[in-house]
């Protein structure tokens, strides 16, 4: 099944267009959404853990700095910065 990004011919023509551009193989979307069908939980967590490594991981808030700075500080998940301009 492909995702609703795939619903204008548009969008399909732009994906096969950086398929091309990419010199991948004409069945590149099935393979692959045949391979992610496969994936178990295991081996998707293990995916996104490796691909987003927490000691790399920048959250970005936008928001009243005086209201939300404790706050944050209080999860203690990290440096909390707070920038403005």
């Amino acid at each position: 099944m492909a995702p609703l990004k795939y619903e204008t011919a548009a969008a399909v023509a732009g994906t096969l267009a950086d398929q091309v551009e990419q010199q991948l193989p004409d069945d590149f979307q099935a393979q692959l959404y045949l391979r992610l069908a496969e994936t178990g939980t295991v081996e998707a967590t293990a995916a996104a853990v490796n691909a987003f490594p927490v000691d790399r991981l920048v959250t970005v808030l936008v928001g009243d700095a005086a209201q939300i700075t404790e706050p944050v500080k209080a999860l203690g998940i990290g440096e909390v910065k707070v920038v403005s301009g």
